[in-house]
C-alpha cells in the first residue's frame, strides 16, 4: 500500500472514530489527511516517472509546491487565453482530470479551513463528503494515470503554468 493509499484510509478512519460524538480534532485530521492523500497521489506518480533513482525522487518530491499545483489545476480548470494547454493536453481536458484538478483546489481550501479556521465547526457530514471526495479523485486518477494527458498534468504540476508559453 502506497503512502497516498494509507492517508485515504487514515482520513476514513479517522471521519469514523467516536461514532456518538466525533471530536473535532478528528474531523479536522480526516479533512487535512484527505488533501495529503491526493497530494502524495499526485506527487509520487510524478516523480516515480521522472527517475528510478529513489534518492533523487526524495529530492523531487520536496520540490512540489502546493501553491504552484493550485494554481496549475486552476489554470486546467479555467485555461488562461489564448490557451497552449490543448496542444499539451493532445485536445480538451477530459472528464476525470477535471474531476482531479477540482478535488485538489478544494480539498486544499478545506484543509486550510480544517488547519487554521478555528471558528469553523465541522460535522461528520461535512468531513465524510470531504473525504469522499479524495476517494472519487483516486478513482478518477486510476482511469487517466496512464495516459498521455495525465503526463503532462503531472509536468504542469511540477513546473507549473508560467512553464507553458503562449504563442
Amino acid at each position: 500500500m502506497t503512502l497516498a493509499e494509507e492517508l485515504l484510509d487514515t482520513a476514513r478512519h479517522l471521519v469514523n472514530r467516536n461514532r456518538s460524538r466525533p471530536t473535532q480534532a478528528d474531523l479536522r485530521r480526516a479533512v487535512s489527511t484527505a488533501y495529503y492523500a491526493l497530494f502524495h497521489l499526485l506527487v509520487g506518480d510524478a516523480v516515480d516517472r521522472m527517475t528510478p533513482d529513489e534518492s533523487v525522487r526524495a529530492e523531487l518530491a520536496r520540490a512540489f509546491e502546493h501553491r504552484e499545483m493550485r494554481k496549475a489545476c486552476q489554470g486546467v480548470l479555467t485555461p488562461p487565453q489564448p490557451s497552449p494547454l490543448p496542444l499539451l493536453f493532445g485536445g480538451p481536458v477530459g472528464a476525470e482530470l477535471s474531476q482531479v484538478a477540482t478535488a485538489f483546489v478544494y480539498l486544499q481550501d478545506e484543509r486550510h479551513r480544517a488547519d487554521y479556521d478555528r471558528g469553523r465547526h465541522f460535522d461528520r457530514a461535512d468531513a465524510r463528503g470531504t473525504v469522499a471526495q479524495a476517494g472519487k479523485a483516486f478513482e478518477a486518477w486510476a482511469v487517466v494515470r496512464s495516459t498521455p494527458a495525465a503526463q503532462a498534468f503531472l509536468a504542469l504540476l511540477f513546473f507549473g503554468l508560467k512553464s507553458v508559453k503562449t504563442r
